[in-house]
């Protein structure tokens, strides 16, 4: 999936492939290996780490779906702080949140932390970078970008799961 702003920033995801083979456990048959690129002009970076779960791969499609028809409430702080995601994940590299929703646009704020950070933040601890990509666009392009990301799961080997409980 490619999310891209009206300014050319740009975040891709895509599900790769399953971090493990099948059978591997309840909990570890659910692991999707995620690429991302995100391009802001000037700098890029990639990144490729087990940090979804099918169910989570899922829940942001229709996260994503609800964000483009306006039914995720607007995230707010004050200036300089830093916004909290609406949607956030058990491997914390990846977060979510709009910021703003008027007619047809809307801001959308992709939060990259650890190792999907960029890597000019990783100077002392990996693991407490974190860095928020603004995207402005309209809403049918983040309600297309939902539906790629569905399709990507979607062409994912399928796999049959254990219960946790």
């Amino acid at each position: 999936m490619l999310i891209e702003g009206n300014d050319g920033v740009t975040v891709s995801l895509r599900p790769a492939r399953w971090q493990f083979p099948a059978d591997a456990g309840a909990w570890d048959d659910r692991w999707l290996v995620i690429d991302g690129t995100v391009n802001l002009g000037d700098k890029a970076w990639s990144f490729t780490d087990p940090c979804l779960l099918i169910e989570e791969a899922h829940e942001l499609a229709i996260w994503l779906r609800n964000a483009a028809q306006d039914r995720i409430a607007s995230s707010q702080t004050a200036a300089g702080e830093q916004v909290e995601p609406s949607l956030s994940f058990m491997e914390p590299l990846l977060g979510f949140s709009v910021t703003a929703h008027r007619d047809d646009e809307l801001v959308l704020h992709v939060e990259l932390a650890a190792e999907a950070a960029p890597p000019w933040l990783h100077v002392a601890n990996p693991h407490s970078d974190q860095y928020t990509v603004e995207l402005r666009l309209r809403s049918d392009e983040l309600l297309a970008a939902a539906t790629a990301w569905s399709q990507q799961l979607d062409a994912l080997p399928s796999r049959t799961f254990a219960r946790t409980d």
